[in-house]
C-alpha cells in the first residue's frame, strides 16, 4: 500500500453551461465566448502505484485491447488513401468540436474499418496530448456475444485514455474489492470509471467502428452510455446505412463513405507492384496496367473489398491473354466475385481442392475462430486413423494459398478468419451451404470425436491431469467444448450411431468438460447430456431404447429437467410406469413439470409408492418390488400439502384432485397441511371442500392442530365448523378442551371456551377440564374455566374433585384460588378423604389453615387416613396440630394405635408449650409393631419386568399403559396405585443388622444421618402390619379401588 506522501491531489475547475459563440476570425476561428452557469471544484486523489500493479489494474478493467487491432488494420491501408475524408468539412468541424457526433455510413467493402484506423492514427499524431484523449472500439459480430459487452467496451475506452495517466484512488479501491472476489466491474462501475477518467481531459475523441455488427438489443444501451459522458466527448461511428442511430444521438452529422476512384487506383497499382506475375505481364505489355486499373475501378463500384478480390483473381493468371479474358468477365457484385473465386478453387488439383474445402468448412462453421496451430491439428485428423501423426499437418502458407485469398490470419489475435464479414454471409447462404457444405457439421463432429479418442489413447497417463493434457493438446480445448454443439441438427440423422456410441462412452469427455466449467456438477446420464446439448433426434433414440422400464422419466423428473420431461411426454412415454411421475414432480417441488404432466393427464389421484414416500418423509426404506407399497400411501395432493407448496396444491385441485383422499400417515391432505402448519394450503383445501372433521389416525384435525401448538390452524378449522367436542379415540383425553388444559395451552383453552366448548364434559380418564387444570396447578386456566361456568365441586377423575386434585399434587396457589371461588371445604371424595386431610397429607399448612378458617370439619373421618389430627401428627406438623386442637380436634378419634400416637405427640407438645393443651387421656410413646417400620434396600425390590399383575392377593390387577406399577418401600413388592396409596415413617437404612429392629424400642432411637426416618409409600398390607391394623377384606379392597 503506497504511503500517504506518495498521493497527489489534483484540484480542477469544472464549469457549467455552454460556451458563448466564437469571435470573428480569419482562416482560424476566433476566441470562444465565456462559459455560463455555476462552477465547482472537483478533487481527485491519485495514487502513484508501481508500474506492475498499475498494469494489473488496467488489464483487470477489461479483457479487450484495441491497440494491436488498430496497428493491424492501419498496416493494411494503402499509403495516400483516405486523405479525402480527413479534408472533409464535416470531419474538420467534428475535430474542431463544432459537431458533437459524426456518423460515417458506407456499403459493405467500402473500406470503413481501414478509414476508421486512418482517423485514429491522424488524431493520435496531431491531437493527442495530456488534455486530449483518443480511443477506438472495433466491434465484431462474432465477438459481441463473448467479450464485446458494453461493460468491457466502456472499460476498454478507459484503458486507452489512462495509458499515460496515474490511477485514481477510486479505481484502485474498486480493483481491490473485485480482485478478492475474482470478478470484473459492472456496467455502471465501468461507466463511472470512464466518466471520472474523462474529467482529466478537456477533449476526448472516441471512434466506434462497425456499429451495425453490434447486436441491436445491446446497441442502444452502449450508445446511451457513450452519449452521456459529457460535452468534452466527440463521437464518430462507422456502419452500414441500414441502421438508424440519430434517434439516440443528438447533434449528429452524416458522411457517406465510398472508396474514391483515386484511392482504388492507388490500391490497384500497389497490388500490381507486389505481384511478380502481373508485374512481368505489364513489363511485356505496358498498356495492360491501364486496362487493369480502368476495369477494376469501374467494376469495384466504390468497394475496396471488390477491388481486392478482383486483383486477387488476376495474380494467378499465366499469360497476358488470360488476364485480359479475366478482366472482360469481372463482376460488379460481391456474390458474383465470390462465385468466381469458388470456381478458381474447384479448378485446382484434387488434393488442393480437398484441402481448401476442408479449411473453408472449419473456418466458416467453427464456433469460435481457431489459431493456426489448432486449425492445422484439425485438418490433420483422418476419420478411421489409428493415431495422431504430426507429419500429417500442413504448412499454413499452403493452407492459405489453396483458399484463393478467402482465408487470412488476423495478426492482432493470431486467429484464422475469412477475409471479410460479407464472406461469412456468402458462405452461410442457403444455396452455398447446400451445394458446398452438405455434410460439414457431421464431418466436424466426427473429426472432434476421432481427435479426442486418439488423444486419450496416446496420453493415458495424463487422463487424471487435465491441465497438462490440455497443454500438450491445444486443439483438445475446442473438441471438448464444441463436439456436441456441432452434433446438433443434420449429424443426428447422418451419424446417429456415432453420436450414441460417444454418449455411451463419454466419461473422460465429461470429466474434461466438467473441469473446464468449474467441476461442480455430478455426472449426468446420456439422455441428460443429449437434452443439455439440444440433440432432439438423439434424445428420441434414447427414449426408444430405455423407456421400457419407465426409469428414464422418473430420473428426468427427479432432477427437475423441464425440457427433458417435455420431450419425454411429447414422445408418448408412460407417465405411470415404475411409479407415478407426477408424484415425483411434486416431491421435488417443480411447478412447471407438474403443469406439463397434468396437461398430459398425469393422474393426480394416484397413490405414492416407495420412492415418493421415502423422499416425502425422510425414511430410509428399501424398495422391494413393484407390488410392495409402504404403509403410508399418499396422493400427489397429500405430498404438496405436506411440503406446503400452495401453487402445486392449487394446480392439482384445479385438475380434479380428491381433497378428501385418505393416507395412513396424516389422514387426508388437509391433515398433512395442518400437521406441518401450512396456513395457505389449509385454506385452499377447505375452500375446495376438504372435510375439517376428518380423522388423522386416532384424533381429529382440530385436536392434532391444538396438540402441536398450531393456534392459527385451529382457528381456521373452528371458523369452518370443526367439532369442538370431538372425543380422543385413545381415551387419554375426553375432549379438546381437556387436552388443552393438560398441556397448559392458555391460548388454546381460551379459543375453545370462547367458541362454546363444553367446560364440564367428563368423558376422559382425567375428569373435567377443571379437574385437569387443578391437577396441573395452572391458575390462569382455572380462572378462565370458572369464568365460563365450570362446576367447581364436580366429582370425577382420579382425585375426586378439583380442590382435592390441586391439594394432592401440591398446588397451593390453585387450591387457594378454588377456595376463593367457593370450593366445598368439607367435600369427601376420592381416596384422600376430605380436602383438609389431603392438604395435611401433603404438608400444605397454609392451605390447611385456610380450610380450617373457612369452616372445615377438623374431626371428619374419611378415606384411609383417619382424622386430620392423626395426619398432622404423622407428618410432624406441630403448628397444624396446635391449630387443629385449638379448633376442637378430638385426640381420641380413630383406631387404637392412631389414638395412642396422637396422645403421645400432643403430650410432648403440651410439655414444651407455653399455652397448655387440654388432654383427655394418658399418652404412650411406643407402637406395638414399630420395630417393623424399616425400608427395604432398593436392590432387593422385585423387578418391574417380572410383575405383570398387582401383588395384592385380593386384587391381581393386570398392569397396562394406564395402570402404573408402584413398589412398596418395605417389602419391595409391586402393586397397583389403589393397593399402595399410603405412606408411613420408615427407617431408611442400609444396615442389614437393623432388619427388623429390636422390639420395645422407638423408631427414633435408631435415627442417624446415615439412617434417616423418611415418609415412604408402602402397600396396604405392610401399612396394616406396621400399625397393627386388621388386614382389609376383599370388599374393602374393591371399595377403595372404585373410589379412585
Amino acid at each position: 500500500m503506497p504511503s500517504e506522501s506518495a498521493n497527489n491531489y489534483y484540484i480542477s475547475h469544472v464549469f457549467g453551461g455552454t460556451g458563448g459563440p466564437g469571435g470573428r476570425g480569419g482562416q482560424e476561428g476566433g476566441d470562444g465566448g465565456a462559459g455560463h452557469g455555476p462552477s465547482f471544484q472537483a478533487e481527485t486523489i491519485v495514487i502513484q502505484s508501481d508500474p506492475e500493479e498499475r498494469q494489473k489494474i488496467i488489464e483487470w478493467a477489461s479483457p479487450l485491447n484495441f491497440f494491436p487491432r488498430q496497428a493491424d488494420i492501419f498496416s493494411t491501408r494503402q499509403p495516400g488513401t483516405g486523405e479525402w475524408f480527413l479534408q472533409n468539412d464535416l470531419f474538420q468541424k467534428w475535430r474542431a468540436g463544432e459537431i458533437g457526433a459524426l456518423w460515417c455510413r458506407g456499403i459493405p467493402g467500402a473500406g470503413k474499418t481501414v478509414l476508421a484506423s486512418i482517423v485514429v492514427d491522424d488524431l493520435r499524431r496531431n491531437m493527442l496530448s495530456k488534455t486530449t484523449g483518443v480511443a477506438v472500439l472495433y466491434l465484431d459480430h462474432k465477438a459481441a456475444a463473448e467479450t464485446h459487452s458494453a461493460t468491457n467496451l466502456l472499460a476498454a475506452v478507459w484503458q486507452q485514455l489512462v495509458l499515460t495517466k496515474p490511477v485514481v484512488s477510486r479505481v484502485r479501491e474498486l480493483y481491490e474489492k473485485h480482485h478478492t472476489q475474482g470478478t470484473r466491474p459492472s456496467l455502471e462501475e465501468s461507466y463511472s470509471m470512464l466518466h471520472s477518467g474523462i474529467q482529466e481531459f478537456s477533449c476526448v475523441f472516441i471512434v466506434v467502428d462497425a456499429l451495425d455488427e453490434y447486436p441491436e438489443e445491446a446497441r442502444d444501451p452502449l450508445l446511451r452510455h457513450l452519449c452521456t459522458l459529457g460535452p468534452a466527448v466527440r463521437l464518430m461511428f462507422t456502419s452500414r446505412p441500414h441502421i438508424n442511430i440519430d434517434h439516440t444521438i443528438s447533434n449528429i452529422e452524416t458522411v457517406d463513405i465510398r472508396a474514391t476512384e483515386n484511392d482504388i487506383r492507388k490500391y490497384v497499382e500497389a497490388q500490381i507492384n507486389r505481384s511478380p506475375r502481373l508485374s512481368r505481364h505489364i513489363h511485356n505489355s505496358p498498356s495492360l496496367q491501364e486496362s487493369i486499373e480502368e476495369k477494376i475501378v469501374k467494376r469495384s463500384d466504390g468497394m475496396f473489398l471488390l477491388a481486392k478480390l478482383h486483383v486477387g483473381s488476376l495474380t494467378s493468371k499465366h499469360n497476358i491473354a488470360a488476364v485480359r479474358d479475366a478482366l472482360a468477365n469481372l463482376s460488379s457484385h460481391l456474390d458474383n466475385a465470390y462465385d468466381d473465386i469458388i470456381t478458381r478453387i474447384n479448378q485446382q488439383s484434387e488434393d488442393d481442392k480437398r484441402l481448401a474445402w476442408r479449411t473453408l468448412s472449419w473456418v466458416v462453421h467453427a464456433k469460435r475462430p481457431l489459431q493456426p496451430s489448432r486449425l492445422k491439428a484439425a485438418l490433420a485428423v483422418e476419420v478411421g486413423a489409428i493415431d495422431l501423426n504430426p507429419e500429417r499437418q500442413t504448412d499454413m502458407d499452403i493452407i492459405l494459398s489453396v483458399c484463393a485469398g478467402l482465408v487470412v490470419i488476423d495478426q492482432e489475435d493470431d486467429k484464422v478468419r475469412l477475409i471479410h464479414y460479407t464472406t461469412q454471409i456468402y458462405f452461410h447462404s442457403a444455396h452455398v451451404q447446400t451445394s458446398m457444405f452438405p455434410h460439414a457439421q457431421s464431418e466436424i463432429t466426427l473429426t472432434c470425436f476421432t481427435y479426442m479418442s486418439l488423444t486419450f489413447k496416446a496420453f493415458p497417463s495424463l487422463l487424471r491431469y487435465e491441465a497438462l493434457l490440455f497443454t500438450k493438446n491445444p486443439f483438445l480445448h475446442y473438441t471438448v467444448e464444441y463436439c456436441l454443439v456441432h452434433a446438433q441438427g443434420d449429424p443426428e440423422t447422418d451419424i446417429p450411431d456415432s453420436i450414441l456410441s460417444f454418449l455411451a462412452n463419454c466419461s473422460i469427455w465429461w470429466r474434461l468438460w466438467n473441469w473446464k466449467h468449474g467441476g461442480r456438477k455430478s455426472a449426468p446420464d446420456k439422455f441428460q447430456i443429449a437434452q443439455a446439448f439440444q440433440l432432439d433426434i438423439i434424445s428420441r433414440h434414447i427414449i426408444d431404447e430405455e423407456d421400457a422400464s419407465g426409469v428414464l422419466l422418473q430420473e428426468t423428473v427427479a432432477r427437475g429437467d423441464t425440457g427433458g420431461v417435455q420431450v419425454l411426454v411429447q414422445n408418448g412415454v408412460d407417465l405411470k410406469k415404475n411409479g407415478d411421475a407426477l408424484l415425483e414432480a411434486v416431491i421435488v417441488n417443480h411447478e412447471e413439470i407438474v403443469r406439463i404432466l397434468l396437461a398430459h393427464e398425469g393422474g393426480n389421484n394416484s397413490k405414492c409408492r416407495t420412492g415418493a414416500a421415502q423422499k416425502c418423509h425422510g425414511e430410509s426404506v428399501e424398495p422391494d418390488g413393484e407390488a410392495t407399497r409402504l404403509a403410508y400411501l399418499c396422493t400427489a395432493l397429500y405430498l404438496a400439502s405436506y411440503s406446503g407448496n400452495h401453487t402445486i396444491a392449487n394446480l392439482l385441485v384445479m385438475h380434479g384432485a380428491d381433497v378428501n383422499a385418505d393416507s395412513e400417515e396424516h389422514g387426508t391432505a388437509l391433515g398433512a397441511a395442518v400437521w406441518m402448519g401450512h396456513h395457505r394450503v389449509v385454506k385452499l383445501l377447505i375452500e375446495h371442500g376438504a372435510d375439517v372433521n376428518a380423522k388423522t389416525g386416532h384424533t381429529s384435525l382440530l385436536q392434532r392442530a391444538l396438540r402441536n401448538g398450531k393456534g392459527i390452524m385451529a382457528r381456521v378449522l373452528i371458523q369452518h365448523s370443526a367439532n369442538l367436542d370431538a372425543e380422543d379415540d385413545t381415551g387419554e383425553f375426553g375432549s379438546l378442551l381437556q387436552m388443552a388444559c393438560w398441556r397448559g395451552q392458555d391460548a388454546v383453552t381460551r379459543l375453545l371456551t370462547e367458541h362454546g366448548s363444553n367446560v364440564n364434559a367428563e368423558n376422559g380418564c382425567h375428569g373435567s377440564a377443571l379437574h385437569i387444570a387443578a391437577e396441573k396447578g395452572i391458575e390462569p386456566i382455572i380462572q378462565l374455566l370458572l369464568q365460563h361456568g365450570a362446576e367447581i365441586n364436580a366429582e370425577g377423575g382420579e382425585f375426586g374433585n378439583p380442590l382435592q386434585a390441586a391439594l394432592w399434587q401440591g398446588h397451593e396457589g390453585a387450591a387457594r384460588l378454588l377456595l376463593q371461588h367457593g370450593a366445598n371445604v368439607n367435600a369427601e371424595t376420592g381416596r384422600h378423604g376430605t380436602v383438609l386431610q389431603a392438604a395435611l397429607w401433603h404438608k400444605q399448612e397454609v392451605v390447611a389453615r385456610l380450610l380450617v378458617e373457612l369452616g372445615a370439619d377438623v374431626n371428619a373421618e374419611a378415606g384411609r387416613y383417619g382424622g386430620a389430627l392423626w395426619i398432622a401428627v404423622q407428618n410432624r406438623l406441630e403448628g397444624t396440630v396446635r391449630l387443629l386442637l385449638e379448633h376442637g380436634a378430638d385426640v381420641n378419634a380413630g383406631a387404637r394405635d392412631f389414638c395412642s400416637l396422637v396422645r403421645s405427640t400432643c403430650s410432648s407438645l403440651a410439655s414444651t408449650s407455653s399455652a397448655p393443651l387440654a388432654l383427655r387421656t394418658d399418652l404412650t410413646t411406643l407402637r406395638p409393631n414399630e420395630h417393623l417400620a424399616v425400608s427395604l434396600p432398593k436392590q432387593l425390590w422385585k423387578l418391574d419386568s417380572s410383575a405383570s399383575t398387582c401383588d395384592d392377593f385380593y386384587c391381581r390387577m393386570p398392569f397396562h399403559v394406564l395402570e402404573r406399577r408402584h413398589h412398596c418401600r418395605k417389602c419391595g413388592g409391586v402393586f397397583c396405585q389403589a393397593c399402595s396409596s399410603r405412606s408411613t415413617p420408615l427407617l431408611a437404612t442400609s444396615n442389614f443388622a437393623l432388619l427388623p429392629l429390636p422390639r420395645n424400642r422407638p423408631l427414633i432411637a435408631f435415627e442417624s444421618p446415615a439412617s434417616p426416618i423418611v415418609s415412604a409409600r408402602v402397600c396396604d398390607e405392610c401399612f396394616d402390619q406396621i400399625h397393627g391394623l386388621r388386614s382389609p377384606n376383599i370388599s374393602k379392597t374393591w371399595q377403595l379401588r372404585s373410589s379412585t
